[in-house]
């Protein structure tokens, strides 16, 4: 995981740092050119061990670390997100999952955060899918076709379960839970598209995001239906 995610912050201008924690439990993304200033702190964490408490703890401690290791940045304080990159795998209880995502997404105080559950199974079939895909843009046109493939998005609303479908949620969540991550169809910006609805739902309906609905006969995201699926969610 921590070398697909490095390649798609590269891909969007980010720098890598590992000095404020072993690179095997996350990372430190800046992002600070003429455009642009943003900053995530991403780690890596297993349902399995996960305990809430002592996590905030431990993201207090390293916020208080890049805080002060990194004060010259421009809109630092301001402008860093927490990504928690979440193996799943063990956990079949859906609510424990969509409690963590809760407490954490909802948590009003320090910083935005976000929460990316993922299968080991899901990530190895993407892994071994983009093995040989060795520039980060390409890794991320090649995300952006899986989105396209109205055939395997049918097969995932439809709930079935092989690896296309394994690899469209995996793509559809980095999508979602990265804000620099963006899709355009025509004059209309997918990823803003998101964030405007994401707004506006509950934990009970966090799960119509991944309703990403396509136009089959366009292979296009359909936007009226994305908005009738949230207004049937919030009746």
């Amino acid at each position: 995981m921590i070398n697909l995610l490095s390649k798609i912050f590269a891909a969007n201008e980010f720098f890598i740092d590992n000095r404020i924690m072993d690179p095997g439990n996350g990372f430190f993304a800046e992002r600070n050119t003429e455009n642009y200033f943003d900053y995530f702190l991403v780690v890596f964490e297993s349902i399995s061990d996960f305990n809430l408490s002592e996590f905030k703890e431990q993201i207090d401690v390293y916020k208080d670390e890049i805080l002060t290791g990194y004060e010259g940045l421009l809109g630092l304080d301001k402008n860093l997100s927490l990504l928690v990159v979440l193996n799943i795998d063990g956990e079949s209880e859906l609510s424990k999952i969509s409690n963590i995502i809760y407490d954490l997404e909802e948590d009003p105080y320090d910083f935005k955060k976000y929460v990316l559950p993922y299968g080991r199974e899901q990530l190895d079939i993407l892994t071994k899918n983009t093995n040989n895909i060795n520039e980060p843009d390409q890794l991320i046109n090649y995300m952006r076709r899986i989105l396209h493939n109205s055939e395997t998005f049918t097969m995932f609303k439809n709930n079935e379960n092989n690896e296309a479908t394994l690899e469209y949620d995996l793509v559809s969540k980095y999508f979602i839970k990265l804000p620099f991550l963006t899709i355009v169809y025509g004059d209309r910006d997918v990823r803003n598209l998101e964030e405007e609805i994401r707004g506006n739902l509950d934990v009970t309906k966090l799960n119509l995001l991944d309703e990403l609905t396509f136009d089959s006969s366009t292979d296009q995201l359909d936007i009226d239906e994305l908005y009738e699926v949230i207004k049937e969610g919030d009746s």
